[in-house]
């Protein structure tokens, strides 16, 4: 059956930890997102205005263009995920305020693939950090990684206890 709690922290309900997951999150991603559009606009700008400069050759023109364009696109990847992050995020905060467990469900495998992708990203971001002398940099990322894994590894448990609340009654009140 895997890890399931009876309630969330602080000794709320499933249902309450549940929504202010939901609503954290989408808080979060919207915050991001907002951020991630002002960069974005900020670094295609810098791009477009970097034209003026009398001390740069071609060549390191065209590698600034080139590195920008590729800053800007990385970065509306990046929206591209908050955006779907956040409406995930808000389907959680509704699925469970109604107790619609079919709308829980797509923020929990969304979450499962997110804890993936950003355990692999910071295990390689350590190692080329560890790799490049820069020991103390790879460091915190490890530990920003277990941190922050730990920390959505427990969100994941509260939100999926309680999908299984909605989905099976009795399995969290007969689990010891």
């Amino acid at each position: 059956m895997g890890c399931v709690v009876k309630q969330c922290c602080c000794g709320c309900t499933l249902k309450t930890g549940s929504i202010v997951i939901g609503i954290l999150e989408a808080v979060g991603c919207g915050l991001f997102l907002v951020i991630v559009i002002l960069a974005t606009a900020f670094f295609a700008a810098l791009r477009d205005n970097s034209m003026d400069q009398p001390d740069v050759t071609q060549e390191q023109l065209e590698a600034f263009h080139a590195a920008m364009a590729a800053l800007v696109i990385l970065m509306i990847v990046l929206a591209v995920n908050l955006v779907a992050q956040l409406v995930f995020a808000i389907l959680l905060a509704c699925g469970a305020s109604h107790e619609n467990p079919s709308l829980i469900k797509p923020w929990i495998i969304c979450s499962i693939v997110s804890l993936i992708l950003s355990i692999i990203l910071y295990i390689v971001s350590a190692s080329i950090a560890i790799g490049n002398g820069e020991t103390a940099s790879g460091v915190q990322s490890l530990v920003s990684c277990a941190l922050g894994s730990a920390l959505k590894i427990y969100f994941i448990v509260v939100v999926r206890s309680y999908h299984l609340e909605l989905t099976q009654p009795g399995v969290i009140k007969n689990f010891a």
